[in-house]
């Protein structure tokens, strides 16, 4: 976990962004002239406060996020003569021209850095009810046809069946098979 030592200092790089607090996704509010941190948490949307020195400013981990019935993936994306630390709509990009970041809701995005995700079964219901995508990780998502994505760019296989959980990976992506059956049987 890093930090910095200098309050001012970090109010400038901090404020209205989005670093971690124990594990959790958490939004800058403001930061005082001893340390003290204003945030808000992203999921509950509960306020709190905290020292500098406890907050996670390591780049938080990005993902496909699910916003209603699409899944997107959110990447990060370079911005020039922008000195913050934390993670900004400006400094995201979503795959697809579905979503802006903008129009990711912050519990949404919450979910994803803090790495909570539906099951693979409950990914399979949502698409029987007619839902277009869902994430089951970070890295993959299932799609209408039982098709799977990975990170947002291409189909790369698909579920042969969803009860034993048997899938097909596409030939030029078996160097996913690893990757895939962590999440599938993990």
């Amino acid at each position: 976990m890093r930090t910095y030592e200098e309050a001012a200092y970090a109010a400038e790089r901090l404020v209205n962004t989005i670093v971690r607090y124990n594990g959790k996704a958490v939004k800058i509010i403001t930061i005082d002239m001893d340390g003290g941190v204003a945030l808000k948490y992203l999921v509950s949307g509960r306020n709190d406060v905290c020292k500098l020195a406890d907050l996670d400013i390591t780049p938080v981990p990005l993902g496909y996020v699910n916003v209603g019935t699409y899944a997107t993936y959110v990447s990060r994306s370079p911005v020039r003569r922008d000195w913050k630390q934390g993670l900004r709509t400006n400094t995201m990009r979503c795959t697809g021209d579905r979503f802006r970041p903008e129009e990711i809701p912050n519990k949404s995005l919450a979910l994803a850095i803090e790495n909570v995700y539906p099951s693979l079964n409950d990914a399979f219901s949502a698409i029987d009810a007619g839902v277009n995508a869902m994430a089951f990780s970070r890295d993959f998502a299932l799609i209408g046809n039982r098709g799977i994505m990975y990170k947002g760019i291409v189909e790369v296989g698909n579920f042969l069946d969803k009860k034993d959980k048997r899938y097909h990976l596409n030939d030029n992506a078996k160097w996913l098979l690893e990757s895939l059956e962590e999440v599938v049987n993990g």
